[in-house]
């Protein structure tokens, strides 16, 4: 059985001008001691560690070579696997209501940042609701995000009048919002850069989405009449 380091004899190293398995010749892996090398596409397998089997689960740094035959075609390739370390620490705290004039958001030790107004400090001054986040990088490159919903007094207590239930949360293909409200509403679903994905009407009653479309994550819900709105956090699973 050969070292990871270094390919099967008859496999040979992979020539510049050869077809290749991997788009890139080394990937760093941020916060995982653990990665999964996983080419897809060819008749069979062989791996530099032995295995045949169409994808790796490797825990070590170092070079992975692999032979792969698509038809009557064999292919030799490699690629170098290394864990970067750490993802950074981002915590905003939790969704809060602002009743005075501005807040400090603080993102935390970091090497470099970036808001959602594409702003690159530590820390971020607001003085009014709506959804803030912030992607905080370390030294090794290594990114985390993190956002907050920040609601103002007064949106609080007229939405303390409305009904509002959205289920199931966290959410898989599909997502309900119960409008116990005699007014319509604008529905918006946004990622938490703060890019709009679904626009649609809710009328009373039960308003079912489909959300199969919807990636693993955090998305943020919108809802709005004339003079209120709901901001809700939900996760796609």
């Amino acid at each position: 059985r050969p070292a990871i380091g270094a390919p099967n004899p008859s496999m040979g190293a992979a020539e510049t001008s050869s077809p290749r398995i991997f788009i890139d010749s080394i990937v760093s892996v941020c916060g995982d001691s653990i990665y999964t090398i996983n080419p897809i596409g060819y008749d069979s397998y062989r791996w530099s560690t032995g295995e045949e089997t169409s994808s790796i689960t490797v825990d070590r740094e170092g070079m992975y070579y692999l032979e792969a035959t698509y038809g009557c075609c064999t292919i030799s390739d490699g690629i170098e696997v290394v864990f970067a370390g750490p993802l950074p620490v981002v915590d905003l705290g939790e969704d809060t209501i602002v009743c005075g004039p501005s807040i400090v958001l603080d993102a935390g030790p970091g090497m470099s940042y970036l808001w959602s107004d594409s702003s690159t400090y530590q820390t971020y001054m607001l003085d009014e609701a709506g959804v803030y986040w912030v992607t905080v990088y370390n030294e090794v490159g290594c990114a985390a995000t993190d956002s907050i919903i920040i609601t103002d007094c007064l949106g609080e207590q007229e939405l303390e009048e409305l009904v509002v239930k959205i289920y199931p949360n966290p959410f898989s293909s599909r997502l309900i919002i119960d409008w116990g409200y005699e007014n319509s509403a604008e529905l918006q679903i946004l990622d938490i850069s703060g890019k709009i994905l679904l626009k649609s009407p809710v009328s009373i009653g039960q308003n079912e989405l489909n959300m199969n479309e919807f990636l693993p994550g955090i998305y943020i819900v919108k809802l709005k009449t004339e003079s209120d709105y709901v901001i809700r956090k939900i996760i796609r699973m």
